[in-house]
């Protein structure tokens, strides 16, 4: 039987007495994760790399970064070190010499998870890291789950190789390895209800899925924004925001924000489309914009920020568009604003259509036009839904929420 993301409730609601120690060996935990600390440190979440210890359920996490141009090995706190692998010398000789660099990783994570003693190895990709985690496992005899955080066959149409893990830019050739992964894990973990199919369609038992939503640090969106948007960008008092914060990357729709963006900007002139974030089409926004006068009058891409500054965007908009969102749609909602997003992936578990947002057909520009114009009309009813997203983040994807319902998965495997 499926575990799905709306046991949390009552997950919760047994609190966390049948999860404390009661004696023994400490509890450690090794996370192979497709990332890399330089990056999450410029996007301004290295945060989120010291969430892995779920609170202090796990006294130890260490951390894989696998496949870099250098090794390093840093300590983000008490609790988590951080080993990255590079390529070194495979890299001059790119796809032959590659296999040779994942069975370095593999051979350096059965040493980590002897000496270390892990308890449990977890892979947040089923690709690369779920095979390193799958061949470790198998070397150490230790049990390992594989969180599954998109949907990467959508992904892939949407942006071909860089959208999704390839093997020789195939995903058909990588698939086995996904297969392989997935079915052999203890537990897989999806990260919303939506792609529970993805993984049984990969062969995995029902039994073995858990639904672990994201979780974040909700804290600093019950505080006043520390960044005064408007000041910081010129935008004057009589003009609206409409917010974006993510990658600049065909997955995220980004061609159709524009051309939303463009129409809206031909029926009326009392908004800002702000774009906050990088990415491979940051150049093609420049481009167009600069191409096109009356596009570049409505739209500011401002490029990576700080989340300080995300929070406060979101904040002081009057409506975000998230067409394609993970974390920022949460953080979207959080900010007590309503979104509007495609209804495609898990964007229904939190734009409840008329509720909290607007759920729009895949690639209907003209009606996410119709809702951002909708929005700015009627202000009183944009502070309606968002307070009602506000609330509905809230009570799915609080961390501390969120994390007490991984203890109870990750404590039933330590159990088993």
């Amino acid at each position: 039987m499926v575990r799905r993301g709306r046991s949390l409730a009552r997950a919760c609601a047994s609190g966390l007495s049948d999860l404390r120690r009661t004696g023994g060996a400490e509890r450690k935990l090794l996370v192979i994760f497709a990332g890399d600390h330089g990056s999450a440190r410029a996007k301004g979440v290295e945060q989120l790399l010291r969430q892995y210890d779920e609170q202090g359920f796990f006294d130890k996490v260490i951390l894989i970064s696998p496949y870099l141009r250098r090794d390093a090995r840093t300590s983000l706190d008490e609790r988590h070190e951080l080993y990255e692998f590079g390529l070194g010398w495979a890299r001059f000789a790119g796809r032959v010499l590659a296999p040779l660099h994942v069975l370095r990783v593999i051979l350096a994570c059965r040493r980590l998870v002897r000496r270390e003693r892990i308890s449990v190895i977890r892979a947040t990709e089923p690709t690369l890291c779920g095979f390193i985690a799958w061949a470790t496992a198998r070397l150490t005899g230790v049990r390992y789950v594989v969180s599954l955080h998109a949907d990467y066959d959508k992904l892939f149409a949407l942006d071909g190789a860089r959208g999704a893990p390839t093997l020789l830019g195939s995903r058909a050739l990588i698939e086995p390895f996904e297969r392989l992964a997935l079915r052999g894990a203890s537990r897989v973990m999806p990260i919303r209800d939506s792609l529970v199919p993805y993984a049984l369609k990969r062969g995995v038992a029902a039994d073995k899925v858990r639904v672990i939503p994201h979780g974040i640090d909700l804290t600093p969106f019950t505080r006043p924004p520390t960044v005064d948007i408007r000041r910081m960008l010129d935008v004057p008092a009589d003009k609206a925001i409409v917010a974006f914060a993510g990658r600049l990357s065909p997955e995220n729709y980004v061609a159709d924000m524009l051309d939303a963006s463009r129409l809206l900007a031909a029926r009326r002139d009392d908004f800002v489309v702000v774009l906050a974030g990088g990415g491979v089409l940051e150049r093609d926004v420049a481009a167009r914009l600069e191409q096109d006068p009356a596009l570049r009058h409505v739209v500011r891409a401002i490029g990576f920020v700080s989340q300080d500054i995300v929070r406060a965007l979101y904040g002081t908009a009057v409506v975000s568009l998230c067409l394609m969102g993970g974390f920022s749609l949460i953080q979207a909602c959080a900010a007590g604003r309503p979104v509007i997003a495609y209804d495609v992936d898990w964007h229904h578990e939190l734009v409840v259509n008329g509720k909290t947002g607007r759920l729009i057909r895949e690639h209907d520009v003209g009606a996410v036009v119709d809702a951002v114009s909708a929005f700015l009309d009627d202000r009183a009813e944009a502070s309606r839904m968002g307070a009602e997203a506000k609330a509905l983040a809230f009570v799915r994807h609080d961390i501390r929420t969120a994390s007490e319902l991984r203890r109870r998965w990750y404590a039933e495997i330590l159990a088993g």
